[in-house]
């Protein structure tokens, strides 16, 4: 069994005038240690796959099919167990860091509280997070845990964000556009940490992206979606150099021609 399956996932929200579906029939299903990859442009509903999985969904949403995670159904989960699998078990790192963390309370409280809540008393859990700020290449931790929101840059906001779920053992990583925010140099540089993060722990980690090279240079396979539907799953070079779809094609075709690769 994967670690990961999502079966004929549809997801219909409530909008002014009744109902709007925005994601139809979605399959797809993750390895542990695997890294999967969801490409499409904006609106094609990359985060609403990625929120449905851990339910970060509007009230009166309306979900059908099947998300299973490690053999449990996500979607059965009473609010107990859910919050359990979002403490331990699956993490989100988002596109904008920032409005992520509270701006009122330090870099220390927002990576110490989650552990706190599990019964770590509070010197190994400050012992925990500077580890784990360590981890992700922020100097100076210890005065990092004594710093707000708005004295650290955007990079080093999203080097927190993956500290956070480091830290909490996640098996699982949803990163949604945890990149896109960056410029180029920051971008490559935490592209980096969650690779290698990756590769140490074992983890499994669905990367969101509208970048169909940043996808073939670090994840195993790629998932292409469009309107909702998932039109293409193939390992990453293979999708890269020999796409199957219409709309894989189009996108490739939009992107710029990096060194070293072929023009489907």
């Amino acid at each position: 069994m994967s670690l990961l399956e999502i079966q004929s996932l549809s997801v219909t929200l409530p909008v002014a005038d009744g109902e709007r579906q925005v994601l139809f029939d979605v399959d797809l299903t993750l390895e542990e240690g695997e890294t999967l990859a969801l490409v499409g442009e904006s609106g094609s509903g990359k985060s609403m796959t990625a929120r449905s999985i851990l339910r970060l969904l509007p009230p009166r949403a309306r979900v059908d099919g099947s998300i299973v995670f490690d053999g449990r159904s996500v979607l059965d989960a009473d609010p107990a167990e859910l919050r359990e699998l979002r403490r331990t078990q699956i993490g989100m790192i988002f596109q904008d860091a920032r409005s992520s963390i509270d701006p009122v309370r330090t870099v220390g409280d927002f990576l110490t509280e989650g552990l706190l809540i599990g019964g770590m008393s509070r010197k190994d859990a400050q012992a925990r997070a500077l580890q784990s700020l360590d981890a992700v290449r922020i100097s100076d931790a210890r005065a990092r845990m004594r710093a707000y929101p708005h004295e650290l840059s955007g990079g080093m906001l999203q080097r927190v964000m993956i500290a956070s779920v480091v830290q909490a053992g996640h098996r699982l990583i949803l990163a949604d556009e945890a990149t896109s925010a960056l410029d180029v140099t920051t971008q490559a540089e935490v592209v980096g940490i969650l690779a290698e993060l990756q590769k140490t722990h074992g983890l499994a980690m669905l990367f969101i992206t509208h970048d169909l090279d940043l996808a073939a240079s670090i994840c195993h396979r790629t998932a292409v979606i469009n309107r909702g539907r998932i039109v293409e799953v193939q390992d990453s070079d293979a999708l890269y150099s020999a796409p199957t779809h219409e709309y894989t094609i189009q996108l490739l075709a939009s992107r710029p021609n990096p060194a070293g690769r072929n023009t489907p």
